[in-house]
């Protein structure tokens, strides 16, 4: 419950910058549509590492026994 009320404190704190940094303030400029520019920007590069880390969670091994450590024989399922 502490990391979901963390969790939204940082995201209200995000929303509020941004909306700050389009509009801008009395003594600064805002940036405009630039900042969508800047977000698709960051999605991608987002999107980009994501694959990455596919890509490199797929090249650890994964131990495979070779025989089954548990099996259920299918007669103990048929009640009959």
């Amino acid at each position: 419950m502490t990391m979901v009320v963390i969790g939204a404190i940082i995201g209200t704190g995000i929303c509020v910058l941004t909306v700050e940094a389009a509009a801008g303030k009395e003594h600064a400029l805002g940036a405009g549509p630039a900042l969508t520019v800047s977000f698709v920007i960051t999605g991608l590069t987002c999107l980009f590492l994501a694959l990455c880390y596919a890509e490199f969670a797929s090249m650890i091994p994964v131990p495979v026994a070779p025989i089954p450590t548990h099996t259920i024989p299918l007669e103990s399922l048929s009640h009959g």
